[in-house]
């Protein structure tokens, strides 16, 4: 679908911050010159190496050409990949991405990966892209998203890790107040709670609500964006609607 056109953020100067010394190398550190401390050289250079950007090479195929697809941490080295949209439309399968480590005495081969289908059952979502996902613990939420009908979905879904099943989460109440249904939104977990902000919604509307789902209660909570009153922050930095 054709997107609107999101609105342009106000302007809200960065807040007073320590250097990072992680993002400095040897040579930009105050005081140290290149005839200095060669083990200090030779440790940043390698934590700069870790930094890097490298390709996987990966040992199979993997999942179609896609876009918009939801994914999250499943493990210590892998990934799940669902739904997305392809050329014929949205879809609903799921994929896991594991990375092979190097073995110790290679460790500056590059890194090997492997794609294998995730077989599913239980209340399956249906098909939908720019959904959103996060983990907690041995499970994995999943909320949101839009579908070929240009239907903007509200629903939440958790897929265990261990038995691969996926179970629609309904409120307790029916007729509490829940967030309207909404693509590429933000979606994090905070001890019991799920915050979800922001996203794309009927009309094209972009949103700055912020809601919370207590995974206790099984109730969705609205949060008021105001700004903590410890803070000196004007009022325009309240996050504008996006997506």
């Amino acid at each position: 679908p054709k997107l609107a056109r999101p609105r342009a953020p106000s302007n809200c100067p960065p807040m007073k911050r320590k250097r990072n010394p992680s993002l400095e190398t040897a040579n930009s550190r105050p005081g140290r010159s290149k005839g200095g401390d060669e083990g200090g050289i030779s440790r940043e250079k390698e934590k700069e190496e870790k930094l890097r950007f490298s390709r996987v090479a990966m040992e199979n195929k993997g999942p179609g050409a896609r876009s918009g697809f939801g994914f999250v941490q499943s493990g210590p080295n892998s990934l799940l990949v669902y739904g997305g949209v392809t050329p014929t439309g949205y879809i609903d399968s799921m994929f896991q991405l594991s990375i092979r480590a190097n073995s110790p005495d290679k460790p500056h081969a590059p890194l090997r990966g492997i794609w294998s289908p995730v077989h599913s059952r239980g209340d399956m979502p249906a098909p939908r892209g720019y959904t959103s996902m996060v983990r907690v613990g041995q499970e994995v939420y999943l909320f949101g998203g839009i579908s070929d009908s240009i239907t903007f979905f509200n629903d939440l879904h958790v897929f265990s890790l261990k038995t691969h099943r996926w179970t629609l989460i309904k409120p307790l109440r029916k007729t509490a107040p829940k967030p309207c249904g909404r693509c590429g939104c933000l979606l994090k977990a905070v001890g019991r709670l799920l915050l979800v902000f922001g996203g794309l919604g009927k009309g094209y509307e972009y949103y700055n609500d912020t809601w919370a789902f207590d995974l206790s209660s099984r109730t969705w909570l609205p949060l008021h964006n105001t700004n903590p009153t410890h803070i000196d922050l004007d009022s325009e930095c309240i996050p504008t609607p996006r997506r």
